[in-house]
């Protein structure tokens, strides 16, 4: 079922020069939000990551 989505000109022709020649507006907006998933995925990881190295180093000044 399509759905029918107002932009302001400038959001439409910035969506533009993401739009790949063989996409469609849909298409596009589509792989757009995948990447946004995997950008949220990889944040999440890095702070997990920051986290515990934070982790670890309070280990460490706790065994001195």
């Amino acid at each position: 079922m399509s759905k029918t989505v107002k932009l302001e000109d400038a959001v439409y022709t910035r969506l533009d020069t993401f739009q790949q020649k063989h996409e469609t507006k849909s298409q596009a907006i589509s792989r757009l939000l995948d990447m946004l998933d995997k950008v949220g995925d990889l944040r999440s990881i890095l702070e997990g990551q920051v986290k515990f190295r934070e982790f670890q180093k309070e280990q460490l000044q706790q065994e001195k």
